[in-house]
């Protein structure tokens, strides 16, 4: 009896996204996207849609910023910012900011513009492809915003970590067989003036599966022991981050800070 209770417990973490996902909703087929929830929520009041991520992203909630991206946060990335990046071409493409984004093309990608705007607002552009890559089996996935509130972060800092509204992000939820197979977060890491992005992916039970570096220099390669030696370690249960300012001990706080992250918007 103690072992089926056990087992029950496992699995909690994602019992009730289980059923939201039987019912089918909120899926997504496979794809790429970024942007941050509130930004996006920002430009959809300014513009009247939502953006996919890659509007301000690369590709994919957390990795790194595209020009508009950029162009955004410099101005303070508040729903002022729109006005005063308005008559810019973040992307060099010929056509200000506010053209493209009235016109719905990408304004921080050069290959999108009013008359061919491409792909970038479909739903084939929800699912970064290094998350798709690291779930090859999964063909839906559940974006979740991790948008934390005072009591969540209160609980992260129970671990040791700090979590500000900087890290609030999308937390990826692949599906295989009708049944939640993990999660994965992209997540910013800063090493002395060299800003990096990793992949951290999950269990079901929330704890570590992998570390993939996606960008920056100097950093480890995929898949080696340095990056993937706390495989199997929860967020209540990660080690101490090692002190000083050691390449080391950036990306163990970066792992850190993205296993709690998931945990605190998912453990109820």
């Amino acid at each position: 009896m103690h072992d089926m209770n056990r087992g029950n417990n496992q699995h909690k973490p994602f019992r009730r996204l289980a059923q939201v996902m039987a019912l089918g909703f909120g899926l997504v087929a496979i794809a790429p996207a970024g942007a941050e929830p509130a930004n996006a929520r920002l430009f959809k009041a300014q513009f009247g849609y939502m953006p996919s991520c890659n509007g301000c992203h690369v590709d994919g909630g957390g990795s790194p910023l595209n020009p508009y991206g950029k162009a955004f946060k410099v101005a303070r990335a508040n729903a002022a910012a729109f006005a005063q990046i308005a008559a810019a071409d973040a992307d060099g493409d010929g056509i200000s900011n506010q053209d493209e984004a009235v016109a719905k093309a990408n304004p921080g990608d050069p290959g999108s513009t009013p008359k061919s705007p491409g792909d970038w607002l479909e739903m084939s552009q929800l699912i970064p492809k290094q998350v798709q890559q690291a779930f090859p089996e999964a063909r839906l996935y559940k974006p979740i915003d991790a948008i934390l509130t005072e009591a969540e972060r209160a609980k992260a800092r129970d671990w040791g970590v700090s979590l500000e509204a900087e890290d609030d992000n999308t937390i990826y939820v692949p599906v295989i067989e009708r049944k939640p197979a993990g999660t994965a977060v992209i997540v910013r890491g800063n090493w002395g003036d060299q800003v990096f992005f990793l992949l951290v992916t999950t269990t079901r039970q929330l704890t570590l599966d992998r570390v993939i570096p996606i960008a920056g220099d100097g950093l480890p390669k995929a898949g080696s022991a340095e990056l993937n030696r706390w495989s199997g370690v929860s967020a209540a249960a990660f080690p101490t981050t090692p002190d000083g300012d050691s390449l080391d001990a950036a990306l163990a706080a970066t792992v850190h800070r993205a296993l709690a992250l998931i945990e605190v918007r998912l453990k109820k």
